[in-house]
């Protein structure tokens, strides 16, 4: 974009015939064929022009100088009006949608030495600079009003995030100052601690239109659940040196907590009798898929009980679907793996009945989530996977798999207050029954 709107700038100061005018008209044009043949659908440019402009994120400042060039040119007579004209306008329209009703303009991805992840929210000054840059080049061009050519990308509704702070400087305990980046692939460093702000909210993060689960990457290997009011997505948003989450905002907020034990459908260890967290292990994570029908994660776990000790576990969550699809295998040594839910106080269990064939499930329903209101969780399994039946320690309801090379199970959750309608009891008790039904097709 600083490119694009440069030689916008520079090439008007040379004279007529000067080489390096023809050279700069030579660039100008071949960036701005190129362009154009990559605008997003909405009129907006990606972040990065490497990516898929079907799938990738809005972002304007670019968007500003790519349409500010454009207009330039065509008033220039350096490019076709019929050619680049639909361009102007679709990256005008998409200009005028990040505007807040306050005034505020958005979808500016931050200062970076890389593309960076963005979100309606995010400002700053030289996104406004490229947005005036525009609007002047775009008056210039005295468009007559037309047909809206932008066709709006509905947002991704499934996706996973893992959100890593990069050059951050520890500050009473917690990285703070840096730039955060969205992942793929990432192994945990070895220096890492219990919220010390590497990343944001804590680990990784995958989430469909209905709900949202994040895995702790510490000792912990626990996992919180993310309730949504709203089903469009979220997790790219948040935690990102601050805490802003905890407190019920308009998309939701976190519900759930895990205390010591896996929380909702973890993988530990069974040792004492006990369902326990895997403990401190060298973590290393991939992002597989990332929507817009599932996303697929795979976390890998090294020497939590000895050097011979692993895990290697795979999350799938699919639209429309509020349910983690859960396989893993590996070797554990001080006991056999297990998966299950903490057992809140006041909680009412609920099992599927004990002669269930294909999926069986394990859930609780209670006032226990962190808005204080009602919120079902549950496990599915099947029951021939299995050592013995569903377990209690007292702390969790769990139970514990035969073979360790061969884990496949299902979790999730349902609210209250989103979108899958669970309002009591008896609505979560059909929301098992439905879950299971789906599982045994």
């Amino acid at each position: 974009g600083w490119v694009l709107a440069g030689l916008a700038r520079m090439i008007p100061l040379l004279p007529e015939g000067d080489p390096g005018r023809l050279e700069m008209e030579t660039v100008f044009k071949e960036m701005s064929a190129k362009l154009v043949a990559i605008q997003k659908p909405d009129g907006y440019w990606s972040p990065s022009l490497l990516s898929d402009p079907t799938k990738s994120l809005p972002e304007s400042s670019g968007t500003g100088f790519y349409t500010y060039g454009l207009a330039w040119g065509i008033k220039a007579g350096l490019l076709d009006r019929k050619t680049y004209e639909p361009a102007v306008r679709k990256g005008w329209t998409a200009l005028t949608r990040a505007v807040h009703d306050d005034g505020k303009f958005g979808y500016v991805q931050p200062v970076s030495d890389r593309p960076e992840n963005v979100s309606f929210d995010d400002t700053q000054f030289y996104g406004v600079g490229a947005f005036l840059l525009a609007a002047t080049a775009v008056a210039d061009l005295d468009l007559k009003p037309g047909k809206d050519m932008t066709v709006q990308s509905p947002p991704v509704p499934v996706q996973a995030v893992l959100n890593v702070q990069d050059g951050g400087v520890l500050e009473n305990g917690r990285l703070q100052r840096g730039v955060f980046h969205l992942q793929k692939q990432y192994t945990v460093p070895a220096d890492h601690f219990l919220h010390d702000g590497l990343m944001a909210f804590e680990g990784l993060g995958w989430e469909s239109d209905q709900v949202a689960y994040r895995l702790y990457l510490d000792q912990r290997m626990a996992i919180d659940i993310f309730g949504k009011k709203t089903p469009g997505p979220v997790l790219h948003t948040i935690g990102q040196g601050v805490d802003n989450y905890h407190d019920m905002a308009p998309w939701g907020m976190d519900i759930f907590k895990v205390g010591e034990t896996v929380g909702l459908g973890g993988v530990g260890v069974l040792r004492g009798g006990k369902a326990t967290q895997i403990g401190k292990s060298a973590l290393s994570v991939k992002i597989i898929d990332n929507g817009p029908t599932q996303a697929v994660t795979e976390v890998e776990a090294k020497g939590f009980d000895s050097g011979a000790s692993h895990l290697t576990t795979r999350f799938t969550i699919k639209h429309g679907s509020a349910l983690t699809h859960v396989s893993a295998k590996g070797q554990a040594v001080s006991g056999p793996f297990v998966t299950g839910l903490i057992k809140h106080d006041g909680v009412t269990v609920v099992t599927s009945p004990p002669d269930t064939k294909g999926w069986a499930y394990v859930a609780t329903w209670g006032k226990q989530s962190l808005a204080s209101d009602g919120l079902g969780i549950a496990v599915f399994y099947k029951p021939d996977s299995l050592v013995d039946g569903v377990k209690d320690d007292g702390s969790s309801l769990y139970v514990t798999f035969k073979d360790p090379a061969a884990i496949n199970y299902a979790f999730g959750a349902a609210w209250v207050q989103d979108q899958q309608g669970v309002r009591d009891l008896d609505g979560f008790k059909a929301w098992l029954e439905t879950q299971s039904r789906n599982l045994n097709k």
